[in-house]
């Protein structure tokens, strides 16, 4: 909003608020002054109306005393029987008329209707019996209660029975309506007098409020109007006259002591025109506004110099660098003091500094475009570098030219360079690490080949310490053969003369497979050897060689072994088993029985022990297996072993040189598995001259 504008709104909404609060004032004033003629004129109608029912209840008092003269009353109010109802009514009725009373009820000690001066008293009682048990209540008006019988024009009688314990009253007085299509010699309104005599009977009387009305009229000397509670018009001026410039008395009271009419009278003239109109308060807003539409125009020509360069500046401010100051801004010096020409001037060299920061931002903007083109040509080029995750997601970044997040051009390629950073050293680090791997791998590829080689002249060796050729005896015809798990293996056999006519056969599982295995083998096989030469009983040869074993296995391996000595000449074979599968000797005819289960322990295991020697007699034709458990523990792929059995069986059907078909059976049966263990056998066919 203008500065103009704003001054304007200031003014004008002061000078409209203070003609408000005048107006108001002069409003509340005249309510004030109003309300002031209103309770002053209430005044001579309370004391008019006061006057007539203070005259109107001494006339019911008095005539009231006379009605209670009657000698039939007392007799009828303590319930005699032989009190005639329609005489006393007649008394009655005859007595209202001398009295000029409109109605007069009687009602026994009980409470209970007992004659009325009215034709059908039933229909239109004084009281009901809701008004009688009011008669045992206090006087006080605020505690009264009365009612009609019809309760379309009932007050509201509470329950009586809340004030039972206050003392009961003597006589109360008040308003009652009746309704006018059932009145007996009276009108709609009725003031009604109630007296509890000496005996406990009540006596009531009415006088017609018509009378009482009009001599409050003469008194006031103005027209008057009575009404009920709900605006039904009992009696005195009509409806229309008593809705405009009327003074009401609310709250007479009625026999129960609650508002039961209004009294409605007009107001005096002296008082009918308010002191101040409409007019006054329409002048006093008037003049405000008068004042600030002459205080517009006047600043709107003093001020109109200045709207120009308000509007270049503002044109300047949304970017509209064409705007230009008016001819008559910049060559008018002498309105409004020189100063909308000065700032006008001064808008004219801001729009042309403006222009040249445009050209300036323009060029730059083309520099950084041509800059940013150049940096998205290299991002591309070091994106092809990387992997392919990498790469799609740089080029994704640099195809989203159209849909930035606000942030400039070169601000956007140096988060994606920072990536491009990220990504190229993550992939460094991995080229590093693949080519470390590669380096170990063929450091391991290396040493792997050595050891091989190693291997395999380990492997040449173990098969080279293996016995090659027969014995030199006629007698006995040898066949073995040892296939190793690995490379090396545990297992080995041998046979050799002891002497002339003795052969030792051995075959031993070392526990263990691979190297540690082999080692150990050659090792036991030397010291058995070496102590073959001293020992000739197997017995003591093996507990021999069980000390020398064990006195320096720090890896805790054993050996199980067989041994035997053969004597060429006459076939008994004494021998030793530790720990062994027992051998398997197949008879001439065919049969295959196997020699007695080894009974000693293993060796290597503990120091010291005895071993006990087994013998036997091999007759000609007599062939002797020797085999580690390589061949009964061999597995297929399900996991089921060859067994003993399967041995038993593959030996009685093989022929004179059983060692390639049993190797052969257990091929079959292994069907692919891999060799689980070392697999040694020896047949030794005993055949002499």
């Amino acid at each position: 909003m203008a500065l103009h504008r704003r001054l304007l709104s200031f003014w004008a909404v002061a000078l409209v608020a203070v003609g408000a609060i005048v107006a108001v004032a002069a409003l509340l004033r005249e309510a004030q002054w109003r309300e002031r003629l209103d309770g002053m004129a209430q005044i001579p109608l309370q004391q008019a109306w006061n006057a007539s029912a203070a005259q109107a209840q001494a006339t019911l008092s008095a005539r009231l005393d006379e009605v209670q003269r009657l000698p039939e009353l007392r007799a009828a109010g303590s319930g005699a029987a032989t009190i005639d109802a329609a005489q006393l009514a007649d008394r009655l009725a005859r007595a209202a008329a001398a009295a000029g009373l409109v109605q007069v009820d009687l009602y026994d000690s009980h409470r209970q209707w007992r004659a009325s001066s009215a034709a059908s008293p039933a229909d239109q009682p004084l009281a009901d019996v809701a008004s009688l048990l009011a008669m045992a209540q206090p006087s006080d008006g605020a505690a009264q209660r009365a009612d009609i019988s019809d309760p379309a024009q009932r007050v509201g009688i509470a329950d009586p029975a809340q004030h039972a314990h206050l003392p009961n009253p003597t006589q109360y007085a008040g308003v009652r309506l009746r309704e006018a299509g059932r009145e007996r010699g009276g009108g709609p309104a009725l003031y009604v007098l109630a007296r509890r005599l000496d005996d406990g009977s009540v006596l009531a009387a009415a006088l017609d409020l018509r009378p009482l009305l009009l001599a409050a009229e003469r008194q006031l000397g103005r027209p008057l109007a009575l009404t009920s509670p709900r605006g039904l018009l009992l009696a005195g001026l009509p409806p229309a006259r008593a809705q405009r410039h009327t003074l009401a008395l609310p709250g007479l009271a009625g026999v129960d002591g609650r508002p039961a009419a209004l009294l409605l009278a007009a107001r005096p003239d002296d008082a009918a025109a308010p002191p101040l109109g409409w007019l006054p308060g329409t002048w006093l807003a008037a003049i405000p506004l008068v004042f600030v539409l002459g205080l517009a125009s006047a600043w709107r020509r003093l001020l109109a110099p200045l709207l120009g360069s308000a509007r270049l500046v503002e044109a300047l401010a949304d970017g509209q660098l064409q705007a230009a100051a008016d001819d008559a801004d910049t060559l008018a010096p002498t309105q409004a003091g020189g100063e909308a020409c000065r700032l006008a001037r001064a808008a004219e060299r801001l729009r042309t500094e403006l222009r040249a920061l445009d050209a300036l931002r323009d060029e730059r903007q083309r520099v950084a475009a041509q800059q940013t083109r150049l940096i998205r040509e290299q991002l591309r080029a070091l994106a092809d570098m990387l992997d392919a995750a990498g790469r799609n997601e740089i080029l994704a970044q640099l195809g989203d030219e159209g849909t930035g997040d606000g942030r400039p051009q070169l601000a956007r390629l140096a988060t994606l360079l920072a990536r491009l950073t990220s990504l190229v050293g993550t992939q460094q680090g991995r080229l590093l690490g693949l080519l470390r791997e590669l380096q170990e791998s063929v450091r391991t590829r290396e040493l792997f080949a050595s050891l091989q080689q190693e291997l395999a002249i380990a492997r040449r060796l173990q098969q080279a310490i293996l016995p090659r050729g027969a014995p030199p005896v006629p007698q006995v015809a040898i066949e073995a053969t040892m296939i190793p798990a690995r490379e090396v293996g545990g297992d080995f056999y041998d046979w050799f003369m002891l002497d002339e006519r003795r052969l030792a056969l051995v075959v031993a599982d070392v526990s263990g497979k691979g190297v540690p295995a082999a080692f150990f083998m050659a090792i036991t096989r030397t010291l058995l050897r070496s102590a073959a030469a001293f020992v000739s009983q197997p017995a003591q040869l093996l507990a021999r060689l069980n000390d020398a074993l064990a006195a320096e296995n720090d890896e805790t391996l054993f050996v199980t072994l067989f041994y035997a000595v053969l004597d060429v000449e006459t076939g008994q074979l004494d021998s030793v088993n530790a720990g062994h599968n027992p051998p398997l000797l197949r008879r001439a005819d065919g049969r295959v029985e196997s020699l007695p289960s080894g009974r000693n322990p293993v060796l290597a295991a503990v120091p010291g022990l005895q071993f006990q020697a087994d013998r036997c007699r091999l007759a000609p034709g007599d062939g002797l297996l020797l085999y580690t458990d390589g061949i009964t523990e061999a597995q297929d792929a399900a996991g089921a072993l060859f067994g003993e059995a399967a041995l038993v069986t593959a030996l009685a059907a093989a022929g004179p040189q059983p060692v390639q078909a049993l190797v052969d059976a257990v091929r079959a049966f292994e069907n692919g598995a891999p060799q689980a263990d070392d697999i040694s056998c020896v047949w030794l066919r005993y055949a002499p001259e």
